[in-house]
């Protein structure tokens, strides 16, 4: 089962906390994280790989604010 990183970020994207959790996929990452960081800025990430970067408030919450980057590295 793969280790995801969920980084928790202020409101000036600057990391602010660390946590390591493991999920069987990408989805369940993220289903994970929204239960148990909800309503915070989080990024998460797989590796080198940005699956989601999710604001925290809902002033910023938008189509565009909600992002699922492209890999970084393979």
């Amino acid at each position: 089962m793969p280790y995801y990183k969920l980084y928790r970020l202020d409101e000036n994207d600057r990391v602010t906390g660390r946590h390591e959790r493991p999920y069987r996929d990408d989805a369940a990452a993220i289903a994970g994280a929204g239960r148990e960081f909800a309503g915070e800025t989080m990024e998460i990430w797989e590796g080198a790989r940005c699956i989601l970067t999710c604001p925290g408030n809902a002033a910023r919450r938008s189509a565009d604010a909600l992002h699922r980057p492209v890999d970084v590295l393979a």
